[in-house]
């Protein structure tokens, strides 16, 4: 059976109250910067009005309730996306033994072209940690990103969300 991530966004507020309505379901309060982020993984339909849709490629472990995730969108070209995602199967495996690695999510999009990758940490300071030892373990790596072609694959550039879980570090 298909697994599905869905998420809307909005205030803090709004989204809490939302969680709360649907303990039942699998679903997950982010706080980033500007607004809050509801995550909803689960095998059916989802109980958000007008959520953004993925079909889960890749599971590891298990979305903590708190914690630190990185969203990497990455934008590619419908006629690009095998490419891209046998790019994805072949990419080096050096998360599972990182100190404070708690889980990830690579995305497909179901309605548009953004895939969606996301790694879950203990903290930022272990996200920040594991990437200062990958770039002094790997410093001439030159493939080191899953990003192939920019130019010719991507329908525009990628980016990066930060998101803290189960409370509002960002405020604190």
């Amino acid at each position: 059976m298909m697994k599905y991530v869905y998420l809307t966004t909005g205030t803090a507020d709004f989204l809490q109250k939302i969680a709360e309505k649907f303990k039942k379901e699998n679903i997950t309060l982010f706080f980033g910067s500007d607004h809050a982020l509801l995550f909803h993984e689960t095998n059916g339909k989802t109980v958000f009005q007008m959520p953004r849709k993925y079909e889960i490629l890749e599971s590891t472990g298990s979305v903590p309730v708190k914690g630190y995730a990185l969203f990497h969108y990455i934008p590619v070209r419908d006629e690009d996306s095998p490419v891209f995602e046998h790019k994805l199967s072949k990419r080096p495996r050096r998360l599972d033994n990182a100190d404070e690695f708690l889980a990830a999510r690579i995305l497909r999009p179901m309605k548009n072209h953004t895939y969606l990758i996301i790694t879950f940490w203990k903290s930022k300071e272990a996200f920040k940690a594991w990437k200062d030892m990958e770039e002094f373990a790997f410093p001439d790596e030159k493939d080191r990103s899953i990003e192939v072609n920019k130019i010719k694959m991507y329908a525009g550039p990628s980016y990066l969300n930060e998101y803290y879980i189960g409370l509002n570090e960002i405020d604190e």
